[in-house]
């Protein structure tokens, strides 16, 4: 939810598109995670979620429509071809995502393209780093910011979900709960989707100075909160997108469109 409120934020703070692929074994919420983001911007069903059964032309094409806004794409696993083929494109599109325009056509007067700044949102059951071990590559430090492998739980944990908090606070999480707060997750994405970003858009454009200090400063609050001393270039970026998240979130909240506490 805070990543479908930082996606407007991109172009505001002039920052590059990337993505966040959840990782998680079956029925673990990877998908339940990225519908509820998807229906921040109006796509309310996982039917409506983009799926990676497409070419890369294709997809690119379909990212123009998602300019400005989070891009929901259902699990990696529906990719079609070897691991070392699926491997080759994750690494191909990290980086088409990161340019923010698909590759350029000669049209008949000049060279176009289509630009967007998006954040993509995706699942797979394994991290993308052990999909690349697995086909015996290594993910370069660039990539690892583009497309940031996301853990829905420490691996230690022995039941991983995305109720991980639930848990910690005294919600005992059985299989019965699960499926039932599943549930209504779903019909409340189905029911209230697109609700509030038109108006979160419009309290952006309204308030675009103030939103612009905001963004910076809350993201500035989250690096200094998470950094350690020896981190290198790469994971300070990696706490600056993670900030950029927070900072989405501060801003929604600031403009009465979620029922959380800044504290949260």
């Amino acid at each position: 939810i805070a990543a479908a409120f930082a996606s407007p934020l991109l172009a505001l703070i002039k920052q590059s598109s990337f993505s966040i692929c959840i990782s998680g074994r079956t029925r673990s919420g990877k998908t339940v995670a990225t519908l509820m983001g998807g229906s921040v911007i109006g796509l309310g069903t996982q039917e409506g979620l983009l799926t990676w059964n497409n070419t890369e032309a294709g997809f690119n094409e379909t990212l123009t429509r998602f300019r400005d806004c989070l891009c929901p794409v259902d699990d990696f696993e529906s990719m079609t071809g070897s691991n070392a083929d699926r491997y080759q494109r994750i690494r191909n599109l990290s980086y088409t995502v990161g340019t923010g325009s698909e590759k350029g056509r000669h049209s008949k007067s000049s060279l176009s393209s289509k630009q967007w700044r998006s954040i993509i949102l995706t699942s797979m059951e394994r991290p993308v780093r052990e999909l690349a071990q697995n086909v015996g590559q290594t993910r370069q430090g660039g990539e690892t910011i583009r497309t940031i492998d996301l853990p829905i739980a420490p691996s230690s944990q022995t039941r991983p979900n995305i109720f991980d908090r639930a848990e910690a606070d005294g919600t005992p999480i059985t299989q019965r709960w699960m499926q039932k707060t599943f549930r209504r997750i779903i019909d409340a994405c189905a029911e209230h989707h697109g609700i509030v970003f038109e108006r979160y858009v419009a309290s952006l454009c309204a308030d675009k100075e103030v939103a612009h200090s905001k963004a910076q400063s809350d993201i500035q609050t989250f690096v200094k909160a998470v950094a350690l001393p020896h981190d290198g270039p790469e994971v300070n970026e990696l706490a600056r997108l993670f900030g950029l998240l927070f900072a989405g979130g501060g801003l929604a909240i600031r403009y009465d469109l979620l029922p959380w506490r800044r504290s949260e």
